[in-house]
């Protein structure tokens, strides 16, 4: 709904499954170590083919402002719940620790989300995004793993000089429940891209992702890749 302003109101809901994916029912393989305590253990990865879908219900409700010709917000506030949820048990059955997706019942979401652009001029635009949010249990209120309360990313778009365009995003995480850690440690990582437009058809890119070589995880036993660059080339027909 237009409230006028520039302001718009939008209020949905919806109800949607989420089938498991091939991996989640029939992946069987050997996947690294684990770290359990002072131990370092084999992580296995098996699939289960008895999972049922994951029934997941919304509702979101957001509001958009142009504040200005070159500044604009978007608040939305979110509520989802779970049924079935599709969630990774691991447990130690031996010399091993096995990593199993099961349907682990009901679950909640909440939270709200900032988004903010501004163009500080015809070649710049600054952009930032925040969540917060709750993730838990329905039934035991517990908090789930991985799923971190705070999310933060400020990216800057600029077109330089002789077609060259550049984007830099800085991303982070906050602490999050791990399998083996009552918290995974929270992160702070960099991407850059520089691209150069050769003519109207053919352009190239240079990725840099995670920059500056931040050793991290988002999840128990799954580090993240280092420093990691690559290339493309674009041709448009």
């Amino acid at each position: 709904r237009d409230m006028g302003h520039g302001r718009t109101f939008r209020l949905s809901a919806g109800q949607a499954y989420r089938a498991p994916n091939y991996s989640e029912q029939y992946i069987n393989a050997d996947i690294g170590t684990a770290q359990v305590g002072p131990f370092t253990m084999p992580l296995r990865a098996q699939g289960n083919r008895d999972l049922e879908p994951e029934l997941i219900s919304s509702i979101e409700a957001a509001i958009a402002h142009n504040v200005s010709a070159t500044m604009r917000y978007d608040l939305t506030f979110y509520y989802n719940r779970s049924k079935d949820r599709i969630d990774r048990q691991v447990t130690i059955p031996g010399a091993f620790v096995l990593a199993q997706p099961v349907n682990e019942g009901r679950s909640i979401a909440r939270g709200v989300e900032l988004d903010m652009r501004k163009d500080i001029n015809e070649k710049t635009t600054l952009g930032f995004n925040y969540t917060f949010q709750r993730v838990y249990d329905k039934d035991t209120d517990e908090t789930l793993l991985y799923a971190p309360k705070h999310q933060i990313n400020f990216h800057v778009e600029a077109t330089l000089p002789c077609r060259w365009s550049a984007y830099w995003l800085t991303h982070y995480v906050s602490d999050r429940r791990g399998d083996f850690q009552d918290s995974l440690g929270s992160f702070v990582v960099h991407d850059l891209r520089l691209a150069r437009a050769v003519s109207k058809t053919v352009s190239f890119a240079v990725n840099v992702y995670n920059l500056f070589d931040k050793e991290y995880a988002e999840s128990d036993a799954y580090p993240m890749p280092e420093r990691t660059a690559t290339f493309e080339t674009t041709i448009k027909f």
